[in-house]
């Protein structure tokens, strides 16, 4: 699911905050590739009342996706 696609329109025109918003594909792959799959991000997070956090990626092992990990607050 790329950034142009329709629900992210719909999450942002609603007020909701893509935590990975700004950040390069390159340091939000949560699925590094394995055989013919290409590097992907696949794990999405937003949110709605709260200060935009960022998200980041955690260079972990032991899943198939890395972990990612987001500070949120409320406004």
């Amino acid at each position: 699911m790329g950034t142009n696609r329709r629900s992210f329109a719909v999450l942002r025109n609603a007020g909701f905050a893509w935590s990975f918003d700004g950040i390069a594909h390159k340091e939000r792959i949560t699925c590094p590739s394995k055989g013919r799959y290409p590097d992907a991000c696949f794990d999405y997070f937003f949110t709605l009342g709260m200060d935009s956090p960022l998200a980041s990626v955690a260079l972990a092992e032991g899943s198939d996706h890395r972990p990612v990990v987001m500070d949120v607050s409320v406004r």
